[in-house]
């Protein structure tokens, strides 16, 4: 759940492999935040919940990414050498 208690973030599969989507608490306004990333279930806001921070296999290497809560400028953190955790 966001910090300010409005939304919560949660892993799905209902498009193919598993995406991040966003949705109000009371269950309006679901948006897919990730496409074809295949996110594992960790995922974390950010304090002031402008981002999230989410965990993915896109390059078949575990992978640390930030994006923005809406889902924009989703930024790869780790380099996807074999061997990083």
């Amino acid at each position: 759940m966001s910090p300010d208690g409005r939304w919560v973030a949660f892993v799905s599969t209902r498009d193919g492999p598993h995406d991040v989507y966003r949705m109000r608490t009371d269950g309006s306004g679901l948006v897919q935040l990730t496409r074809g990333l295949d996110v594992w279930s960790q995922r974390s806001w950010s304090p002031d919940g402008r981002r999230l921070l989410v965990f993915g296999s896109a390059t078949g290497l575990m992978e640390v990414y930030v994006m923005r809560a809406d889902g924009a400028d989703l930024t790869r953190l780790t380099g996807g050498r074999e061997g990083e955790r």
